[in-house]
């Protein structure tokens, strides 16, 4: 999720310190506008809420060195805790969190080679949810322990995880 906000900052400060960055998201533009400004990022569409987009970019960086994956994927549209359907609590689930454990998952064997870091850029309605945000809080805080877990299993590798909650 490099597109706009923490995603595309995080990428930039990594461009800046030398860094050679591939940048994911849906927006195109955005990506492209980043490539232009910087020579070692490299943009690359993908619909990260989508299990088989993210397995076919898992698989154009198999051969690569992965040092850092920062998990910024993620929407936020407030809401009641009870919307009409269950699209919305799918809609996050797929994005806000799982985006992140399927693209950890694909690239773990990298990660373990270059005794890496995974990144998960969660949010402190994780940890102190407001009113009409429950699906987005109930996944960031699952995000919230998934990252625990993964920091428990990855030290044994040398792979480090820590979340964020701006």
């Amino acid at each position: 999720g490099a597109s706009s906000g923490i995603g595309m900052e995080i990428a930039k400060t990594f461009a800046r310190n030398k860094w050679e960055v591939l940048v994911v998201a849906r927006r195109k533009t955005a990506l492209d506008k980043l490539a232009n400004e910087f020579e070692n990022i490299t943009p690359y569409t993908c619909d990260l809420s989508d299990s088989s987009s993210i397995a076919n970019l898992a698989e154009s960086l198999q051969g690569y060195s992965v040092d850092a994956l920062v998990n910024n994927a993620g929407i936020y549209i407030p809401q009641s805790s009870y919307p009409d359907e269950d699209s919305l609590w799918d809609q996050y689930y797929q994005t806000n969190l799982m985006s992140a454990v399927r693209l950890t998952r694909h690239l773990w064997p990298q990660l373990i080679s270059s005794s890496g870091c995974v990144l998960n850029i969660s949010s402190t309605l994780g940890i102190r949810p407001i009113a009409n945000t429950a699906a987005y809080s109930a996944l960031k805080a699952a995000m919230n322990s998934w990252t625990l877990s993964l920091a428990q299993e990855g030290a044994s590798h040398g792979v480090r995880a820590n979340a964020i909650c701006p």
